[in-house]
């Protein structure tokens, strides 16, 4: 750490329009999730912290691609990503889009350490059944909430219902496949239910994803001389 990057974090940081805390702790299937609340900037989004099960790499031994780290991590989902909507009371909150990372990754990600500082501030509590749970053991979900302006009011004793999405089953397909740049691909495959699955790609194009990320992140210096594998 040194002024510059905490400097420079300082130019980036988000400016919330507005933030309301909601600090719900849900139990489902004997396992605990906690909403913390939302925020509006250019958009409105809404946060949750669920569990994190950590698996073992399946071969600690030789370059880990991101066609290796896709098979390490198969089946491992977040409860609350796939939702179609959300009720606080009779508000209505259209589900977007989202993600869900795990927290361990995030002791350098300064804007999930600001969102939590902000939240803190604006009168969240930290529940106690996660104080002292290590990060690594958590995941924070984000999600995108659509066409909204003003975040909605919100009470403690207000119902909060959850409309899951069916449930889907994950699976790894390998299939060889040319892509040319600035061309549009189809291909089609089979699925393992053996129903037949078009895919089409819009378009190719080549980019730097680690100088993006640099220009849109504070990334410490031993991260930027660090070599990936992709």
């Amino acid at each position: 750490m040194n002024f510059s990057i905490l400097s420079n974090f300082y130019k980036k940081c988000k400016k919330w329009l507005d933030i309301l805390v909601i600090g719900k702790t849900i139990e489902r299937d004997g396992r605990k999730y906690h909403i913390i609340g939302m925020t509006l900037s250019d958009e409105a989004k809404l946060y949750i912290i669920e569990p994190y099960d950590k698996q073992e790499p399946i071969n600690i031994k030789g370059i880990r691609s991101h066609r290796r780290l896709l098979k390490e991590h198969e089946g491992k989902s977040c409860c609350y990503l796939h939702c179609s909507d959300f009720h606080l009371g009779s508000k209505r909150l259209q589900i977007q889009g989202g993600k869900g990372d795990s927290l361990g990754y995030s002791t350098e990600n300064y804007e999930i350490i600001q969102l939590f500082l902000d939240m803190m501030s604006a009168g969240w509590t930290v529940p106690e059944w996660i104080k002292d749970t290590d990060w690594a053991d958590l995941q924070l979900v984000t999600l995108r909430i659509a066409n909204m302006e003003k975040l909605p009011d919100y009470s403690p004793d207000m119902p909060i219902t959850i409309t899951h999405s069916p449930d889907f089953t994950q699976h790894i397909l390998e299939k060889t496949v040319t892509l040319n740049v600035g061309k549009s691909r189809s291909f089609s495959f089979t699925d393992d239910y053996g129903d037949n699955v078009q895919c089409y790609i819009n378009d190719v194009t080549l980019i730097d994803v680690w100088k993006i990320q640099r220009k849109s992140s504070v990334i410490p210096n031993w991260q930027k001389d660090f070599p990936r594998n992709s």
